[in-house]
């Protein structure tokens, strides 16, 4: 067993203060910012396992061991979002998580005197602003009665839009680049001490050479994935033990899977579990697999509300205690600590967030796959805030038959659209002719009409490209998400070079490409990304028939309305 510092690695962070924005900054370099600005107030955000709470545990065990003078002198707490109260202040959190001895235990006032009298000498790192529970007063978190103390704040994008104003310094976690994952392999098979096998699974993905993007390209999102330390690792374990990396997101998570039920079995006594070591997803056993499935429907349930962390009650009452006694053993759920010492109930979570927002996917597309969801379910899976990764592991899962959950998607409104461009990515290549021939079965004769206007629009945006409109909708998304800029200047010059003559489809093409950059604006809370009114402004010059023909045209794909109850993140 290693601790913290043998394998922590700078992920690449981006930090923003009121006097310099966006600025790559090393973990020493945020440090130093914060001891300089004592006392601070530090944001840092990031996706589901980019290495948000590893940071804040590497921040801790170097103050912990003296390892870094930043803190020195300062009393730290790291306290978990998800372990706060209705009617609990932060402060109050502390206190009920600082452990006590005997009699002490039962009168905390004096701890809470304590803190609220040195609050100059706390340092307060707070982690999973994105676990809140529902009934939590999220205002809080704007720490107007800290002031005086640092705080260190993480969550996942799209949960602190109204705290941003009250931090000094905001941390966006990216995880890490090509020379950060090559380090972190390099550590890992050293500290192993298979310093050779690191060398080769470098080589393998061609860390050291100008060609990597011909492994990114092969390896489609799962190099995405690996810029996730948490994700990494389990590449890292899957070398060491098969010397091989799945190149599909479906089958690299069903890898995952394998690996943490062949490590159950191998430290298992072979006389009381003779079960051999599963050599491919297909042959787990049915009680393995009937487990996961439970696990994934009670996932499925917390995620929903976002949470990750479920009671003994709740798992008897969906799995009964052989079945959870199972899962402990395996490694899909952990004992959680009880949220206060005086507090025993007994609660359980998964390792990682994405785990659980596998299984969850898991579970889905078998149900999808056997029995089917009502369009009511299929709904709430599409919208719910909550639910972005849950959605990509079933769709993901659900392979070549993942138009048993987008038949459902076939609506003609904003939303449904922007669904299909953000989330039909992740179908394979190979399966999307079926798929697509599948869904034009299903849809109506009406959608098909506006799927056609749709269609020509974007050929036109594409010069005069044939792809199915999903298809279409999709390569738009990523170009927006990679240069939304870009994608402006396009259109500009397309209105650019139209005249009086093309103004009414000039006007249908702007209506249809601001669908998305309207939807794909607030998907991202972004108030700068307002391109739609800009372009809008240039077909001013047509005057009120052009606005006539683009107001048309938003209603008939319930823009309006849709952008009210938008409820992506």
């Amino acid at each position: 067993m290693y601790d913290i510092s043998q394998m922590f690695t700078d992920p690449v962070l981006y930090t923003s203060t009121r006097e310099e924005r966006n600025k790559l900054t090393t973990v020493q370099e945020l440090l130093s910012i914060i001891k300089s600005r004592d006392p601070c107030k530090v944001l840092i955000t990031g996706n589901g396992g980019i290495g948000k709470t590893t940071l804040l545990r590497y921040i801790s065990y170097n103050w912990a061991t003296n390892s870094d003078s930043t803190f020195a002198g300062k009393i730290l707490f790291l306290v978990n979002v998800r372990d706060i109260k209705v009617n609990q202040t932060i402060i109050d959190a502390i206190v009920y998580r600082v452990r006590l001895k005997n009699s002490l235990s039962k009168n905390r006032t004096h701890i809470k005197t304590f803190i609220e009298n040195h609050k100059r000498d706390l340092v307060i790192l707070i982690d999973g602003l994105d676990e809140l529970q529902p009934a939590v007063d999220i205002q809080m978190f704007k720490i107007e009665d800290l002031e005086d103390s640092t705080v260190i704040l993480t969550s996942r994008p799209g949960f602190t839009e109204t705290l941003r104003k009250h931090f000094d310094i905001h941390v966006k976690v990216e995880g890490f680049d090509t020379e950060h994952i090559k380090h972190y392999i390099t550590r890992y098979f050293k500290l192993i001490g298979k310093p050779n096998l690191g060398q080769d699974l470098i080589a393998t993905f061609y860390l050291d050479s100008d060609l990597n993007h011909h492994w990114r390209s092969y390896y489609n999102n799962i190099f995405e994935l690996s810029s996730s330390p948490f994700l990494l690792l389990k590449m890292c374990t899957m070398w060491q033990h098969y010397q091989m990396i799945p190149s599909d997101f479906q089958y690299f998570f069903k890898e995952i899977f394998r690996l943490i039920l062949n490590q159950y079995i191998n430290r298992s006594d072979r006389s009381t579990m003779p079960t051999k070591a599963v050599k491919d997803f297909d042959s787990i056993t049915t009680e393995h697999k009937n487990a996961m499935l439970m696990l994934g429907n009670v996932s499925y349930i917390g995620l929903q509300k976002n949470v990750f962390k479920y009671t003994e009650e709740l798992l008897n009452e969906l799995m009964g205690q052989e079945t959870l006694n199972l899962l402990l053993k395996i490694g899909f759920l952990y004992k959680d600590e009880p949220i206060a010492q005086d507090n025993f109930t007994d609660a359980y979570r998964c390792p990682h967030p994405l785990l659980s927002e596998a299984l969850a996917g898991f579970y889905l597309s078998n149900e999808i796959d056997t029995l089917g969801l009502d369009s009511k379910e299929c709904k709430k899976l599409r919208t719910n805030p909550h639910l972005h990764m849950t959605r990509i592991f079933t769709i993901s899962f659900l392979g070549p038959n993942a138009d048993k959950l987008m038949k459902h998607w076939l609506a003609n409104k904003a939303s449904n659209y922007y669904s299909f461009s953000k989330y039909f990515k992740y179908v394979k290549e190979e399966n999307e002719g079926k798929i697509l021939k599948s869904l034009d079965k299903d849809m109506s004769p009406k959608m098909k009409i506006h799927v056609e206007h749709l269609r020509d629009s974007f050929k036109q945006y594409f010069s005069g490209n044939n792809l199915h409109l999903i298809q279409l909708l999709k390569t738009f998304s990523d170009e927006i998400s990679k240069n939304m800029y870009q994608v402006r200047n396009n259109i500009v010059l397309t209105i650019d070079e139209s005249n009086e003559s093309s103004s009414d489809n000039v006007c249908r093409f702007v209506a249809h490409m601001s669908i998305l950059l309207k939807l794909y604006q607030v998907d991202q809370n972004n108030i700068l990304l307002s391109s739609d009114n800009y372009l809008i402004k240039l077909i001013d010059k047509w005057g009120d028939k052009a606005l006539e023909i683009i107001s048309n045209e938003w209603k008939n794909y319930s823009l309006s309305e849709e952008i009210r109850s938008f409820v992506f993140f």
